[in-house]
């Protein structure tokens, strides 16, 4: 609309308060970066015009359009994801404003009271990049440029605010020292607080405390980073008392830092890119921490934890040994530290033994003894919480017990509720053949025969265990462990088995076990090879595995 006759169109859009909505609905609030861009356009052609004559008399639209975008910026943590279209319009017009103020008449924008709005507004940025490689914080990468437009200015114009930029910090500092309440507050002298120290420290090179609640440092994205530098390098070129604090706190950080080690790279401590923190492994407890992280990632279950009220009590050792509490705050940490990862010590120290001893994490143990401790422990834990039933919504399968007679029709049953399902992989090449193991069950016959209750006598019966009710968490443990007599002690089975991606185990429920005896028995039907009851025994696993595969 303004191509054809721009000083015709334009008194006439300012008039109807068109300005507004442009700047809120389109710059501000356009999901379409194409969309925010066409109006980044608009607010260029009019910022091109000085000044031009309306029905009301002459009028600057360079200047309305510089005010309405300053003070666009209180609300511009409401369009973080989409702000960035904003200061790429406002930069050029405000850098117009810095070179020829002259040309903004009646704006109402001045240095002295942009630099302590923006300032403040870079010290109450809330930290929102988790690491570096999370989604770079457009507010504060524009606060920043804008910044350093304004420091470059006045540097050039011998600005009194460049030798001295304590004072506005610290005023602005103070309303988030109140309402943070952080123990390692800007002291109180002025130097403490200087931007040179905020930048280098708070932005760019601080370390979190364990104690602290705030992930520090704010910048952590790269291309956040290279502008918070790009404010260090303006400051350090504006002044050079500048130069020497920030020389200052180079030596401090670095010339006296006394590394522990060799090789010593802050990076190969933080969270990892892919988003997750691990467990230290103090010894031989791999089969624990898959455990704890495999837990961890069932959404239910680590919510659940995290649900739990902190323990009433203030007695250490009762909170030392109080495994919920210590699962809870390794999951808080798993789910919330910066760190690469976290050392599971306390939480070792609260697992015992029978006879009260902690994990030994020098010994190997087997994974499912230690699951089935750990479920115990957490479920007498969780009585008397709201999470009471938080393991019988996790762990809601049920395995069956099969009794079928050979000698007789008879049939019966027995399901209960199962955690784990253990197979094994000794001579085992797959998955699928250990699953076929496990339900092949046992002949019980000859003098182990089983008496029927209501044949009266005793008869051959087919004894074998599968699913009765499928879990909504399914866990499946391999038998890895096992005893050898001749050692006396646990050696480790290392063959080789294979798993596929997706796990079908239909073949090893009731249903799918009848339903291929069925189909085993259709067959030796038409082959004219007629079936016995006990062909479905073995024929059923094999049936299933083959069933399996072919879902797969």
């Amino acid at each position: 609309c303004f191509a054809s006759d721009l000083a015709a169109n334009v008194p006439a859009f300012l008039a109807s308060r068109r300005l507004h909505v442009l700047v809120d609905e389109v710059l501000l609030g356009a999901r379409a970066m194409a969309v925010r861009d066409q109006g980044a356009a608009v607010v260029a052609q009019l910022a091109a015009v000085v000044r031009v004559e309306g029905g009301g008399g002459e009028c600057c639209p360079r200047a309305e359009v510089l005010s309405l975008l300053v003070g666009r910026l209180e609300r511009v943590e409401e369009h973080s994801a989409t702000c960035n279209t904003f200061f790429r319009a406002l930069k050029p017009l405000l850098s117009r404003f810095l070179r020829a103020p002259d040309t903004f008449a009646g704006c109402g924008v001045s240095v002295e009271a942009l630099l302590p709005q923006l300032l403040s507004k870079l010290v109450h940025r809330p930290i929102v990049e988790l690491d570096s490689g999370s989604r770079a914080d457009t507010v504060l990468i524009g606060t920043l440029v804008l910044l350093v437009s304004l420091i470059r200015h006045a540097a050039v114009h011998d600005h009194p605010l460049v030798m001295d930029l304590r004072p506005i910090l610290l005023a602005a500092y103070e309303g988030e020292c109140e309402a943070a309440a952080r123990e390692d507050a800007l002291a109180s002298s002025a130097s403490a607080v200087s931007l040179v120290r905020y930048l280098f420290l708070e932005c760019l090179f601080e370390i979190p405390s364990s104690q602290g609640t705030r992930a520090l440092p704010k910048c952590k994205v790269p291309r956040t980073r290279s502008v918070c530098f790009s404010a260090l390098k303006a400051l350090c070129g504006a002044s050079g008392a500048h130069l020497s604090e920030l020389l200052r706190l180079v030596e401090e950080r670095h010339l006296r830092l006394e590394y522990e080690e060799w090789g010593y790279s802050p990076a190969l401590e933080q969270r990892a890119e892919v988003g997750y923190v691990g467990i230290d492994n103090p010894g031989c407890v791999c089969y624990m921490n898959s455990c704890l992280q495999q837990l961890f990632m069932l959404p239910k279950f680590r919510a659940g934890i995290l649900a739990l009220p902190l323990p009433a009590t203030t007695n250490e050792k009762e909170l030392e040994d109080n495994v919920v509490l210590q699962l809870q705050t390794m999951y808080a940490y798993l789910q919330e530290s910066q760190k690469q990862s976290y050392h599971p010590a306390p939480l070792c120290k609260s697992i015992k033994d029978w006879d009260g001893n902690p994990i030994d994490v020098t010994e190997q143990q087997d994974a499912d003894e230690f699951l089935n401790t750990l479920n115990d422990k957490v479920e007498t834990g969780l009585k008397g919480t709201p999470q009471e039933k938080l393991l019988a919504h996790i762990y809601d399968g049920k395995m069956c017990t099969q009794l079928i007679g050979k000698g007789c029709p008879h049939y019966s049953e027995r399901a209960e509720p199962f955690i784990v399902m253990s197979v094994t992989v000794k001579d085992k090449n797959t998955v699928y053949e250990a699953l076929d193991s496990y339900v092949a069950g046992e002949m019980l016959e000859g003098d182990n025969a089983y008496k029927c209750e209501k044949c009266d006598k005793n008869v051959d019966t087919m004894l074998r265990r599968c699913i009765k009710v499928l879990p909504s968490t399914f866990v499946l443990h391999l038998k890895r462990l096992e005893f050898n007599f001749d050692a006396m002690c646990k050696v480790k089975v290392n063959d080789r088995c294979e798993f596929p991606f997706h796990l079908n185990l239909e073949p090893y429920t009731v249903e799918g076990l009848a339903r291929a005896e069925r189909e085993q028995q259709q067959k030796g039907n038409a082959g004219g090879a007629g079936g016995e009851n006990g062909a479905g025994g073995g024929g059923g696993g094999g049936a299933g595995a083959e069933g399996g595969a072919g879902e797969d």
